[in-house]
């Protein structure tokens, strides 16, 4: 653990989903265990790689859209939403007690993140979870026999990242300065860069480590709880 700590007030604290609060047996991502659940890995990937060696806004929202045309082409259902969020994903390692933590101080909490609304939101109920605010990309809509049909796609990548930062905090009334980001990809470094705190966890990512204020290696949120109660007090 790698640290640049200086005591600070935190009012906001804001996660990604995948690789940071949330587990995924054997799968970086919710996407990858919904693609492995549906014998989806070759087609996936070879979508995956199209874009994985330059990830930019634009490039991840195509991504979004190819993936949704494969899953929506392979018969993806709401109940295979269900049974990768409530079958394959837990939560992170000391996640939950760092939650209540922020929640016992008062800190608002939300998740910005590329990943699939839907399954983080079943995720959360089922694990108890709550979050004041959520801003996820991918939103998929099933029809009334739990077809997949259509979708909504939002930017929260990368600067989106950001955006929807500021809109909670000119909802709240908080400065940037008082927020904290924990990620772990490179779609996070400017969130991690532009936050008041910013923790880079469980990745190696040069990048993403340099655009943070703290890394936190391994996949345990003791690391960073302890690093919360040494910053906030």
């Amino acid at each position: 653990m790698t640290t640049n700590k200086t005591k600070k007030e935190i009012k906001l604290a804001v996660f990604d989903i995948d690789g940071t609060i949330v587990k995924a047996e054997n799968k970086t991502s919710i996407f990858n265990l919904l693609e492995s659940k549906k014998g989806l890995d070759k087609e996936a990937q070879e979508i995956r790689e199209k874009y994985q060696d330059n990830l930019t806004e634009s490039s991840l929202m195509e991504w979004s859209i190819k993936s949704f045309e494969l899953y929506k082409k392979c018969g993806v259902t709401q109940v295979d939403l269900f049974e990768v969020a409530t079958s394959y994903l837990k939560p992170a390692s000391g996640f939950k007690k760092t939650l209540n933590y922020l929640h016992k101080r008062g800190v608002k909490t939300a998740v910005v993140s590329g990943s699939i609304k839907n399954t983080f939101d079943i995720f959360a109920e089922a694990n108890k979870i709550k979050m004041d605010y959520e801003f996820i990309s991918n939103y998929y809509i099933f029809d009334d026999k739990g077809n997949l049909v259509d979708k909504e796609l939002h930017n929260y990548n990368f600067s989106g990242k950001v955006k929807a930062i500021s809109e909670i905090c000119k909802n709240e009334g908080i400065c940037m300065e008082n927020v904290l980001f924990v990620g772990d990809g490179i779609n996070d470094k400017e969130a991690l860069n532009q936050a008041g705190v910013g923790i880079a966890f469980n990745t190696d990512n040069r990048e993403v480590i340099e655009a943070a204020d703290i890394h936190i290696k391994g996949k345990s949120f003791s690391k960073v709880l302890k690093s919360l109660k040494e910053i906030i007090g």
